[in-house]
């Protein structure tokens, strides 16, 4: 007996239910792979080939970030953007999504890296230096002694990523309403100056102070972490602020893709929702 498949193209041609999964898909996959490659630092001077800028008020001989910063300054533009059309619910949702993904992307690669490696993978991977001196390429060890090395990041990026996450959303909103729906620069860049002081300070100082002395391993001078804290918090923002032409040609693409009936019908729901939202 034959069935009739019956598609239901009023669900997949919901142009606001494809917005919000294209704009999920990209926040989640951005901010997973920044904590993934965030284990990694990069020096800013070598980028530009100067030579090395010490900053002795953070006891730091140079500047350098993670990896991971590359990425953050999308997330920053996709979360505006949904705030935008979908509110604190629809980044809120998001978030809490891609903390999970996150935790579940480092828990299989930490289970990944506990599992034996045979023999012939072992020597595949030995090679010899200029002195003949013989290196173990042990793809397990190698990926063990990052991610266990980086587990402090891991807790540290993660409870920031929460903390600037949520706290961005409630304060782009807060923003909007207080110049009633104008200015989308000030409530773009207006939550991330604030969202990003905690996000910013809350990573670097879980990650290399208090996690590696509850653990019991040797952890950084303080005044480096706060060093880098600063340092990441006058990055984020200056790329904020850089990138907000972005937000808005991102606005207007948008708002063409809506239509003005369906835009009109979403700002009506977003403003019976909004006691409900907070």
């Amino acid at each position: 007996m034959k069935f009739k498949i019956i598609e239901p193209k009023g669900f997949f041609n919901d142009k606001r239910l494809t917005l919000y999964l294209v704009l999920s898909a990209v926040f989640l996959t951005s901010a997973v792979t920044a904590e993934i490659i965030g284990v990694k630092a990069f020096s800013f001077e070598k980028i530009i080939g100067i030579e090395p800028i010490p900053l002795p008020l953070f006891s730091m001989d140079s500047i350098s970030l993670p990896a991971g910063y590359i990425l953050w300054p999308v997330v920053f533009i996709f979360t505006d953007i949904m705030n935008e059309y979908f509110g604190k619910a629809g980044v809120k949702k998001i978030s809490w999504l891609t903390a999970v993904m996150i935790s579940f992307v480092f828990l299989f690669l930490f289970i990944a890296a506990l599992l034996p490696s045979p023999d012939s993978w072992v020597e595949n991977n030995m090679y010899q230096d200029a002195d003949k001196k013989i290196y173990l390429g042990d793809i397990s060890y190698w990926v063990n002694k990052i991610f266990n090395n980086g587990i402090g990041i891991i807790i540290g990026s993660l409870l920031a990523f929460l903390v600037g996450q949520l706290l961005d959303a409630r304060l782009f909103q807060m923003i909007k309403k207080l110049t009633k729906g104008k200015y989308i620069w000030l409530r773009a860049t207006g939550s991330t100056f604030i969202s990003q002081v905690f996000d910013s300070y809350i990573v670097v100082i879980v990650a290399f102070y208090v996690v590696p002395m509850l653990m019991g391993y040797k952890h950084e001078n303080l005044s480096v972490v706060i060093g880098w804290g600063t340092i990441g918090y006058i990055y984020k923002v200056t790329v904020a602020i850089i990138l907000t032409p972005a937000i808005y040609l991102a606005h207007n693409y948008i708002d063409k893709y809506l239509g003005k009936e369906l835009l009109d019908q979403m700002h009506f729901e977003f403003k019976q929702s909004v006691g409900d939202e907070d």
